[in-house]
């Protein structure tokens, strides 16, 4: 099946690669890097300016820069109809009910306008359509918008998110939080370096990293010497992300400790062994 997909991506046939384009968004059969890499492929080598358009909109979600595209849409799908292409072309505000009865598409469309200026959208929309939201994609930009645009108020509306079962959607809180800078979202932060998803866990280190190196350091440290593996690794994680002589030592003091505390569980374990 995937492969059938792949190669349907490049078929000459536009509605089979149309298709193979909205099976590769909803089921994400591969891996982060093949899944970007073939978005990627489409918007950049592909003929039709629609796929283009939804490719490079998608793609920008994942790596966290919703609504910025080099991408000239020529066409609008043919979903789109005339009351969001007017707003479009008017820059106007949409409302809480137009958004609420737009597809997933066209919600992106308007967050990625007001992403560069071209219109906005209430706090009071942002956060009702927050509330509301199932596609994750969409939940991930609305997210983007409100770390661009919010105050520290806003950050208590975002954190939440810092939980959630999507990865892109936890991907984007942490930006987001990073670019609102609030004290009650630090605690969380640290937790999300032992995250499984490494472009959270990278996320959360640069997001850290920017909130204040002392504190920062302070936090970090106390990971280093808690003589727990996973903390250990997660401090060393964020520390290789620091630009800073005194993350560099410690650093080397977290590789050290590291060392010293897989050493004794080997021992544990061998001890364990033995006596049982």
């Amino acid at each position: 099946m995937i492969k059938k997909m792949i190669n349907d991506l490049q078929s000459d046939i536009l509605h089979i690669r149309k298709s193979a384009l909205r099976t590769l968004i909803q089921f994400k059969m591969v891996s982060d890097n093949v899944w970007l890499q073939l978005l990627k492929d489409r918007f950049t080598k592909d003929s039709d300016p629609e796929i283009r358009a939804v490719a490079r909109k998608y793609y920008d979600i994942f790596v966290g820069q919703p609504g910025i595209s080099d991408t000239k849409v020529e066409h609008r799908p043919a979903s789109i109809n005339k009351t969001h292409e007017k707003i479009l072309k008017e820059n106007t505000e949409p409302s809480c009910e137009i958004l609420e009865k737009s597809s997933p598409e066209e919600k992106i469309e308007y967050l990625s306008a007001a992403m560069e200026g071209k219109t906005r959208i209430s706090k009071e929309t942002l956060h009702l359509r927050l509330q509301k939201e199932k596609d994750v994609f969409v939940i991930a930009s609305l997210i983007s918008l409100i770390g661009k645009t919010g105050d520290q108020e806003d950050g208590k509306v975002l954190i939440p998110f810092l939980r959630h079962s999507d990865y892109r959607v936890r991907a984007n809180a942490v930006d987001a939080l990073g670019a609102i800078k609030t004290e009650e979202h630090f605690n969380e932060i640290v937790r999300l370096l032992q995250d499984n998803d490494a472009r959270v866990k990278s996320n959360a280190a640069r997001a850290l990293s920017e909130s204040g190196l002392e504190k920062a350091l302070k936090t970090l440290e106390k990971m280093v010497c808690s003589g727990k593996v996973n903390q250990i690794a997660s401090a060393i994680y964020a520390l290789e992300r620091f630009k800073h002589p005194k993350a560099k030592d410690l650093l080397d003091v977290a590789k050290s400790n590291l060392e010293s505390v897989q050493k004794s569980d080997d021992l544990y374990s061998l001890l364990f062994n033995i006596v049982n």
